[in-house]
């Protein structure tokens, strides 16, 4: 193995390691016999993956401190005894993922510049929370170009992280002492931006992308390859693995191996009813949050989501799949597994992942993230050089006056180890963004309106119920009545149910001639079942040459059962005749 990657929650590290399998050509093969050939950087490579590993965080090694992230020693010694028991020793290389909520970061719109202005105007987004402490931290920005065009009016969205300098030699330092080599510190989110320009297929459709692992979960829309929305969540799995642990008296790694194999349905084999109940308030919560976000993104939008992909290691346990199809946030719903053809270059998992059952789509967001870029880029290890903020300050406002509609699009600024105050914080800011205004109004109106059905649906059940003649009352009042004169001009049925069911159809319109009225009575009288009352009128018409009708028909059950037993007798005798 050449890399482990390292992911941080909060009561545990996951650890996985990978090497590089082959160089990314179209057809995902390597290039062979040709060593006069020079690689491409731009080719995608595919990786082999190890089993992940998961590194309980005990209190008691923590001591005072209230997460890792403030220990870069015991982070690196927990990932040196980790490697050591998934008996990779030789790794040195060390590639540090890390989520949004985690960092300062701050979506924005701005259009396309020289390279040192845009860098610029990403540490000046930066500074907009920490002042001109920004010199401290390490900055660096991803966009949601496609780079399809060069038109200098092209609007764009990007993204600017940054986390403490300070913090990140720390880490640097810490993982030196044991022998490792910190190589690169990087958001989980770039994998996920590259991923939307590079792999995931959008073109003339709208896609959404949900990636479950063991320390996240991250949704992105994209759409012809534009990422339009990107955000991050702490994942459930801590939360419920504290509960599987009491219910059932597990290990961590236990708790893991079992929600794996039973999938979502474990909740249903909770020894304690208590247990199942905050299985499902957990699920509840996060599920919430997904679906709120996503759809406030699509009503502001006004696209609607074609297709939905879940990918990595939580999207392959049983049920989950169709658990989200009963959102009815996507017209489809697939793994992203599913989606990979010959032109992919396909994450491998090792011999010993696939007989943990891992595939090959569970490293789908590490296999992207090794890919995006190179050890210089996306890497909070050195970032933008932030310590040169103030020479490029007067770029940076010449940039913000060519904006067009600069604006702050998101906002999960957290200052230093503002990442403590957790999930809620920058839900909450994204939530109350006003440009989501009338999105949530349309929203709550459609709730008032679905509640309102089902209301009127379950109202609708408790009533009596009766067959009606309606339907048979006007066929035979389009063949017998309708059909025989010039013109109909319109009618009216009152329907009563007073002893018996009845029916009183007024009628008006034209008729040839008199002689043509008498023949439609006639025809009435004989069929039996209307009948036609004696207040009636027939007036000529000069101007037509016509004659207007106005009469009444009236007609009830009884009638109608009794003229249907005569009309059937006749029938029988004829053909016995």
């Amino acid at each position: 193995m050449n890399y482990v990657l390292v992911q941080i929650a909060k009561r545990y590290l996951c650890i996985t390691a990978c090497e590089t399998v082959g160089e990314a050509a179209a057809n995902g093969t390597a290039n062979k016999g040709n060593s006069k050939k020079q690689a491409d950087p731009n080719e995608k490579k595919a990786y082999s993956f190890s089993s992940p590993l998961i590194i309980p965080v005990d209190k008691a090694v923590l001591k005072d401190k209230s997460s890792v992230w403030e220990d870069p020693a015991l982070l690196a010694r927990l990932v040196k005894d980790g490697l050591s028991t998934m008996n990779h020793s030789e790794v040195r290389d060390v590639i540090l993922m890390v989520e949004s909520y985690d960092l300062t970061c701050q979506e924005y719109q701005h259009i396309r510049g020289a390279k040192r202005i845009i860098e610029g105007l990403a540490i000046d987004r930066i500074r907009d929370f920490v002042g001109e402490a920004v010199s401290d931290f390490s900055v660096i920005y991803k966009d949601y170009s496609t780079y399809k065009t060069k038109e200098v009016s092209e609007e764009i969205t990007s993204k600017a992280f940054a986390m403490p300098k300070a913090l990140a030699d720390d880490l640097v330092a810490g993982f030196k002492s044991f022998s490792l080599n910190l190589i690169q510190i990087i958001p989980s989110e770039a994998a996920m931006i590259y991923a939307a320009q590079k792999t995931i297929y959008s073109f003339n459709k709208t896609v959404a992308l949900i990636s479950m692992d063991y320390s996240a979960v991250r949704v992105f829309i994209a759409k012809n390859g534009v990422p339009l929305y990107c955000h991050e969540f702490t994942s459930p799995v801590d939360e419920i693995l504290q509960v599987i642990e009491e219910d059932r008296d597990l290990s961590t790694a236990a708790a893991i191996d079992y929600l794996r194999t039973a999938g979502y349905g474990f909740k249903n084999e909770c020894r304690n009813a208590s247990s199942k109940r905050k299985i499902d308030d957990i699920a509840e919560n996060l599920i919430d949050d997904i679906v709120r976000n996503v759809r406030l993104v699509t009503m502001s939008l006004n696209v609607s989501i074609d297709q939905l992909f879940l990918s990595d290691f939580l999207a392959y346990i049983p049920h989950i799949r169709n658990y989200f199809v009963g959102f009815g946030l996507a017209g489809e719903v697939m793994l992203v597994s599913d989606t990979f053809n010959t032109g992919s270059v396909v994450p491998e998992p090792s011999l010993k992942a696939r007989d943990d059952f891992y595939k090959n789509g569970s490293y789908f967001l590490m296999n992207e993230l090794m890919n995006c870029g190179t050890v210089f880029e996306n890497n909070l290890i050195y970032g933008l050089k932030a310590q040169q903020a103030k020479t490029l300050d007067d770029s940076a406002k010449a940039a913000k006056v060519g904006c067009v509609g600069l604006g702050i699009l998101c906002v999960a600024g957290l200052a230093f180890f503002g990442f403590y105050l957790g999930r809620s914080v920058v839900d909450d800011i994204i939530y109350n963004d006003t440009k989501y205004d009338y999105a949530k109004t349309l929203i709550q109106q459609r709730d008032d309106i679905t509640q309102a059905l089902e209301n009127q649906s379950q109202d609708a059940e408790l009533l009596p119920r009766t067959q009606l003649y309606c339907e048979d009352v006007i066929n035979q009042l389009d063949t017998q009545v309708v059909k025989k004169m010039k013109s109909f001009g319109s009618y009216n049925i009152t329907h009563t149910t007073d002893g018996d069911e009845s029916y009183s159809i007024p009628i008006s319109g034209t008729i040839k001639d008199f002689p043509a009225f008498i023949d439609l009575q006639n025809s009435i009288k004989e069929d039996g079942y209307f009948i036609m009352n004696e207040t009636f009128s027939v007036a000529d018409d000069p101007d037509s040459g016509l004659y207007q009708l106005s009469a009444q028909i009236t007609t009830d059950k009884t009638t109608v059962e009794a003229r249907n037993a005569t009309n059937e007798s006749t029938n029988n005798s004829n053909a016995e005749n």
